[in-house]
C-alpha cells in the first residue's frame, strides 16, 4: 500500500507555492512536483488540496 502525501512547498519570499507529492517505493522516498501554483490562502492542509476559490 502507498501512503501518498501532498504538500504546498511554499516560497520564502512570494505568498505562493507549488504542490508536491511524496511516497515510498522500496524503502526509499520519492519527491516530484506536480508544477500546480497556487497561494497559500487557498491550500486546504487538512485535506490536501487547493480550495475551490482559486481562480486559476
Amino acid at each position: 500500500m502507498v501512503n501518498l502525501k501532498i504538500y504546498l512547498r511554499e516560497y520564502r519570499t512570494t505568498q505562493e507555492g507549488i504542490v508536491w507529492f511524496s511516497f515510498y517505493i522500496n524503502r526509499q522516498k520519492i519527491h516530484f512536483s506536480s508544477k500546480v501554483k497556487c497561494y497559500k490562502w487557498d491550500w486546504d492542509n487538512k485535506r490536501m488540496i487547493v480550495r475551490s476559490s482559486d481562480f486559476n
